[in-house]
């Protein structure tokens, strides 16, 4: 305590604040400590939830109000769990004694699509999913205390909305990735751009619209016939037409291995009738080989002569790949029994790929 002015001024040790991201419910508290600075520990401090509809939460573990935090609760009734985060800075001049104590949500998830989105914790119900307009925000806290910490999407549109997002993860500050959304009345297929920001002690998940440019996989079809490809482990098959230039972007990109499998020839529907490649890519330029029976198409341009595709990979950065697929021309003596090959990458769930300027296209 001390004077200003001839008036008196005190200093408390803490001032904690109830923050709130969205500005909707936010007010400050004194806090003293009623433990005497010499006993240890004097400034510990443990908080619980009043949650809407008459929920509440379980106090939490004891933590410093000094320190940053991040603070789990479990909900008594609801099933759900609430994670906070708090942060201490020091007061501003006259009350610099003062520590103000911030205590946030951890998670913010920001839509910045032109579309309304629902979202929901991997493994709840549809029932529990939860509105995000467009350009609007949302506190997020896990409705399953003792699920997967992961997250799920899906765009809301009239007549032709989404499936929902296979599962990602939003905590791990820094995370930039690519998920997909796929379109089932209109067979069509969306990229959604996943940027997980820290402004401490707050995660704001920020959802946008995927470019093209920024997918993980860029293929180029450069032979006269129909590829069909998918994320080994998932059963969607996308479709790349002779001559075409297709965005791929990881089906399930919690898996630990990313493998790409291309399938030349074979029934549609039944995809492995036909000769199938297995690519793990693993950040280095590389040229393989496959052999393949010789189409009707390509009979003519190679004059008779046995057909083998390359598969050029040619690395972007550490996270995006340019794969180039097109026909040479060689003697049957010179090949070797068709086999499995394959390349690796580091999963896009702990690092996303470097959102920089578009790969040039030959």
């Amino acid at each position: 305590s001390g004077t200003a002015g001839g008036a008196p001024r005190v200093s408390s040790p803490c001032v904690a604040v109830d923050y709130d991201p969205l500005e909707v419910n936010s007010g400050p508290h004194m806090v003293s400590y009623t433990r005497p600075a010499w006993e240890w520990p004097h400034n510990n401090a443990s908080v619980k939830v009043q949650g809407a509809e008459g929920d509440e939460s379980s106090w939490s573990q004891a933590f410093q109000l000094d320190q940053p935090t991040t603070i789990a609760l479990d909900s008594k009734s609801s099933g759900g769990g609430y994670e906070l985060g708090t942060i201490a800075k020091f007061a501003p001049q006259p009350f610099h004694r003062t520590r103000v104590v911030f205590v946030c949500p951890r998670f913010v998830l920001v839509n910045e699509t032109s579309h309304d989105l629902q979202y929901m914790q991997e493994g709840s119900q549809p029932v529990q999913a939860q509105l995000l307009k467009a350009g609007g925000r949302s506190i997020f806290h896990w409705t399953n205390r003792s699920g997967k910490r992961s997250l799920q999407v899906r765009i809301l549109r009239t007549n032709d909305g989404s499936m929902w997002s296979s599962p990602f993860r939003i905590s791990h500050a820094g995370d930039q990735f690519m998920v997909k959304v796929r379109r089932p009345a209109s067979k069509l297929v969306e990229h959604l751009v996943v940027a997980v920001q820290l402004v401490e002690p707050v995660l704001f998940v920020v959802v946008s619209t995927g470019r093209t440019e920024h997918a993980p996989v860029m293929l180029h079809n450069l032979i006269p016939e129909v590829v069909r490809l998918n994320q080994k482990g998932c059963h969607y098959v996308d479709v790349i037409q002779p001559g075409q230039v297709l965005p791929f972007v990881w089906e399930c990109p919690l898996e630990r291995r990313l493998v790409l499998t291309l399938t030349f020839g074979g029934s549609h529907l039944e995809h492995k009738s036909g000769k199938r490649l297995d690519i793990v890519l693993d950040g280095r330029a590389q040229e393989l080989e496959v052999r393949l029976p010789v189409s009707t198409a390509s009979k003519g341009a190679l004059g008779g002569g046995v057909r083998a595709v390359k598969v050029r990979v040619e690395p972007v950065d550490c996270q995006r790949a340019i794969v180039r697929l097109f026909e040479v021309k060689t003697r049957a003596a010179l090949f070797l029994p068709a086999r499995s090959i394959t390349m690796s990458a580091p999963p896009i769930r702990n690092r996303g790929p470097t959102m920089g300027p578009a790969p040039k296209v030959a």
